[in-house]
């Protein structure tokens, strides 16, 4: 062999070790420091509308941890004031998922069949009356003849009604003054409505305002609401791999909060932009986890029958929610927390 040869020869192995050792760094540097698999190299995207609250823990830790990237998804994440308008981005075709309590649910769905619950993300109770001392109402009987604001289509409006009967005030007696969450406040503190029914952070915002100028009481009686993921069917039906991926996140959302509640509660302050009083003071108010259980469905089922007996929308066949409800996904992630009888 001659020297020429020898040195071609030299080359190419030397080139063939150099491809191997590059290709080996190049598979070590796409894995984390605990050797996790790579992130996919494409992203899924996901378009989610979630009201701008802890009450959407789930959903915001997840994003903050790198939690969806993890499962391949590429999540954008659109903050609201209140679930009925996350809920309206679904219907407007801006969003695949919204979050919203379980009476925006019952109370759209009649009228728009376009979504379904994919789990509950929270259980809540966190939504309060608050009154004005000045204008003379320390007792539900001095509510007659007053403005009670309020934001319709959302759980404000049943529990309201709940609050009524249970107080035998008649409905009629009192003037319910619509109003969008930061118009509520507004509203509210300026003494343009009596007495408003609202919650979390609507009523710290109030409170830390107004101070021992208001009274407030809670108005749901022990009954906590439900805070739910919801779908537009579409997303649903097109793409059920990518909604077990986004409940796998949750899931694992679910766990880190569980684990360390305080690093969590820390982690939505900075991202809610809201106070640690505030967080310290709410936080034993809310359930933070996912579930399908039977109580949910009989709430949406009571809430339907008052829904249909205020003449809020036209009388007509009772709805069966069961199927505005889609369980696979969590069941894959989590058949535990699916005791919904189906």
């Amino acid at each position: 062999m001659t020297f020429n040869s020898y040195l071609k020869l030299l080359c190419s192995g030397a080139m063939l070790f150099f491809m191997l050792v590059t290709a080996q760094l190049v598979m070590f540097g796409c894995k984390d420091s605990i050797g996790q698999k790579a992130l996919p190299s494409t992203q899924e995207p996901i378009r989610i509308a979630a009201y701008n609250s802890e009450m959407s823990a789930l959903i915001w830790i997840a994003e903050q941890e790198g939690l969806f990237k993890k499962q391949g998804l590429n999540v954008q994440i659109t903050g609201f004031d209140s679930g009925i308008s996350s809920v309206n981005a679904i219907f407007a075709g801006t969003h695949d998922i919204a979050t919203a309590a379980d009476f925006v649910f019952a109370r759209t769905v009649p009228e728009n069949r376009t979504i379904k619950v994919m789990a509950s993300v929270a259980r809540s109770d966190s939504l309060e009356m608050l009154t004005h001392k000045d204008k003379g109402i320390s007792a539900p009987a001095q509510m007659k003849g007053k403005k009670i604001g309020l934001t319709r289509k959302t759980a404000s409006e049943f529990f309201l009604n709940l609050y009524l009967l249970y107080n035998q005030i008649d409905p009629k007696s009192i003037k319910i003054v619509d109003l969008p969450p930061a118009q509520l406040i507004e509203a509210f503190i300026k003494g343009d409505v009596d007495a408003a029914i609202t919650w979390e952070p609507n009523l710290w915002k109030i409170k830390q305002k107004l101070a021992e100028k208001v009274n407030s009481w809670s108005v749901q009686s022990d009954q906590q609401f439900y805070f739910l993921l919801i779908g537009s069917t579409s997303f649903i039906e097109k793409r059920p791999e990518a909604a077990q991926k986004l409940l796998q996140a949750l899931a694992q959302a679910e766990i880190l909060i569980k684990k360390n509640p305080a690093l969590a509660q820390k982690q939505l302050v900075q991202k809610l932009a809201l106070e640690k009083p505030y967080m310290t003071s709410v936080w034993p108010k809310h359930v933070i986890g996912l579930s399908l259980d039977q109580p949910l469905l009989v709430i949406l089922e009571d809430q339907a029958r008052w829904i249909r007996s205020s003449g809020i929308i036209p009388p007509g066949k009772p709805l069966n929610f069961l199927e505005y409800i889609y369980p696979n996904a969590l069941k894959a992630v989590s058949a535990k927390n699916v005791t919904m009888m189906q």
